[in-house]
């Protein structure tokens, strides 16, 4: 999966679809606020559009947690049709706002037809943008006189996460997002608990780590029915992936900030502009 995805999958409320939620975001490092606003686009644009059709169309929107299907044969050429006329309508517009709205239309629709298919829009929109950066800009293409290429090494999107269940990486993003909420206010971030950076997020995995073993043996050698008064092996289970996931983001951070280091430090200095120029006579 990968790590803009990885184990940041969050709904925006409990009846809506998906959305991300970045490590600068919720810790507020850096740049927080234009990933913010890209994120709530992208939030505002799948909840309006599941809006519509939940209370308009009265169509059931495919369960979160669920693993998504390819539409079915009488859907599929029903969005193929749709989407044509929707084309059509924006190869028919006279003027400014006839090509918006045509526009608007495609996008409303196709996100629409994501929806139904059981696609988090929000992550699978990141990782298509990922792969879309990875190109450079290139010649006349496609009837244009710029386009985008693919460079050597290029990759193409990851979407296979999408043909697994959803609902434990779903589950730990809710439960990461309201501790965040819990603990982290004011001054204080995820980081300041854990002081010793890596040790300290191995002395975590390491603690639950422990409790699973201790739940494990109750049930072995007491009853199987054996229900813990609290830190149950669902709870366990949930903080060993957000515990794993803060630390996948701190190395991850780790590894940006030594790169942006490296970058500065191989970086020429600036050019003096008067250097050369003492003792020459005006």
């Amino acid at each position: 999966m990968p790590r803009h995805v990885h184990w940041e999958l969050g709904y925006a409320s409990h009846d809506s679809c998906l959305c991300v939620l970045t490590p600068s975001a919720r810790n507020g490092r850096k740049g927080p606020m234009a990933v913010d606003l890209k994120k709530l686009l992208m939030r505002a644009t799948a909840l309006d559009v599941a809006e519509f059709y939940g209370t308009v169309l009265k169509f059931d929107v495919p369960d979160k947690g669920a693993r998504g299907e390819m539409l079915e044969k009488e859907r599929f050429e029903f969005a193929l049709t749709a989407l044509r006329e929707e084309v059509e309508e924006f190869e028919d517009a006279s003027d400014y706002l006839g090509q918006v709205d045509a526009l608007v239309d495609i996008v409303y629709f196709a996100v629409g037809r994501l929806l139904e298919m059981g696609v988090p829009f929000g992550p699978a929109w990141d990782e298509v943008h990922r792969a879309n950066m990875g190109k450079r800009r290139g010649g006349k293409g496609r009837d244009t006189e710029v386009d985008a290429a693919k460079p050597d090494g290029w990759t193409p999107p990851d979407l296979t996460w999408l043909l697994g269940p959803l609902e434990p990486f779903l589950a730990a993003s809710r439960l990461s997002a309201r501790k965040d909420e819990d603990y982290n206010r004011g001054p204080v971030r995820r980081d300041d608990y854990f002081p010793f950076g890596l040790t300290s997020y191995a002395h975590e995995l390491h603690k639950k780590t422990l409790r699973l073993v201790s739940l494990a043996a109750g049930q072995r050698f007491e009853r199987l029915d054996a229900t813990p008064v609290t830190d149950t092996v669902e709870d366990t289970l949930l903080d060993l992936m957000n515990y794993a996931a803060y630390c996948w983001e701190w190395l991850k951070d780790r590894e940006e900030q030594t790169a942006e280091q490296r970058a500065t430090l191989k970086s020429p200095p600036p050019e003096d502009p008067n250097r050369g120029t003492t003792g020459m006579m005006s």
